[in-house]
């Protein structure tokens, strides 16, 4: 008998829900731009684009609408395939961005529109897509050929031996070097010294001048440059701000700073910036060979870094 009744109040507080998600009014959505593919009327979409929508029809979320979620029950967005940025709240121009994760027929899903408190104001309509993968041009992709079998001459092995023993050594005594020195400043009694760490923003400027000579760009190792960015970008903000933005994703990166009252014209460069690094981060895209994309980011970064630096006057905050 308890069973019974459990399970008829489940199934009225799903029908209840179900009633409470129909009863939201409905806003519509448009796409209006699509990167890096603005100047096409109508761009073929792949892996890694980003799609910019913005309210049309009569009925619009107000002003306070500034976040973008799932409807309760539903897969995660990251799961059918999405990415999906809020804007600013008072960013007219659009409503929010998506980029497409996965290859293949993806639907956007129905998204309930929330403000600053977590209060639904509304939902948006399921979109149908079809996404190729970042590298596809249309055409079948080339039979693998597998690679020839070499045989190498024995006296390579031999040299080759060599080279690893002397190596060995030498690593060996760099080592023994190395502890000797070492028991020489702990004698001296200099040992645990350590420099004062520098300000955030000249951390990060340091941090980003070192990543512009480590050649990950010239080598086409762009994952490991955009990551290197993102990584400087947080750890700056993670000083600056008072809060853990490592581990946050850029959208709950951006509602932190909202919250922690950032104004929207500090916070709109910085969400430009990472839909350019997490396109590259989290999907197989590839900026051309002749963009000067992976250059522009760390200027970029290099510019926000100093925009919002702490100076004698509270610079970005809201007054």
């Amino acid at each position: 008998m308890r069973r019974t009744i459990f399970l008829l109040a489940a199934l009225c507080a799903l029908l209840s829900q179900a009633q409470a998600q129909d009863s939201l009014p409905i806003f519509e959505v448009e796409r209006f731009f699509t990167a890096p593919q603005s100047q096409k009327v109508d761009p073929p979409l792949r892996v890694g684009d980003v799609l910019r929508f913005r309210w049309i029809g009569e009925k619009k979320p107000p002003s306070s609408a500034i976040k973008v979620n799932t409807l309760p029950g539903r897969k995660l967005l990251s799961e059918e395939g999405w990415e999906v940025y809020s804007h600013p709240k008072d960013d007219p121009t659009s409503a929010f961005s998506v980029i497409p994760i996965k290859s293949g027929d993806l639907t956007l899903p129905e998204m309930q529109i929330e403000d600053v408190d977590g209060k639904v104001l509304g939902r948006t309509r399921s979109i149908p897509f079809k996404i190729a993968s970042a590298g596809e041009e249309g055409g079948a992709p080339p039979d693998f050929v597998p690679p020839l079998l070499m045989r190498f001459p024995k006296r390579w092995i031999y040299f080759g031996g060599i080279g690893v023993l002397g190596a060995l050594i030498l690593l060996g005594l760099l080592w023994r070097r190395y502890r000797k020195k070492r028991r020489g400043l702990d004698r001296g009694g200099i040992a645990g010294l350590k420099k004062p760490r520098p300000p955030e923003h000249e951390e990060a400027f340091q941090l980003l001048e070192q990543l512009e000579k480590s050649q990950w760009i010239q080598r086409g190792e762009f994952k490991k440059h955009y990551f290197g960015v993102s990584e400087i970008l947080k750890q700056y903000i993670e000083r600056r701000f008072g809060f853990h933005a490592l581990e946050l994703t850029t959208r709950e990166m951006v509602f932190a700073l909202e919250t922690a009252g950032i104004n929207s014209e500090s916070v709109r460069p910085l969400v430009s910036l990472f839909e350019k690094l997490d396109r590259v981060k989290f999907t197989d895209f590839t900026p051309p060979a002749d963009d000067g994309e992976p250059q522009e980011v760390v200027g970029e970064a290099r510019a926000w870094v100093e925009r919002t630096r702490q100076k004698t006057e509270a610079v970005g905050r809201e007054t």
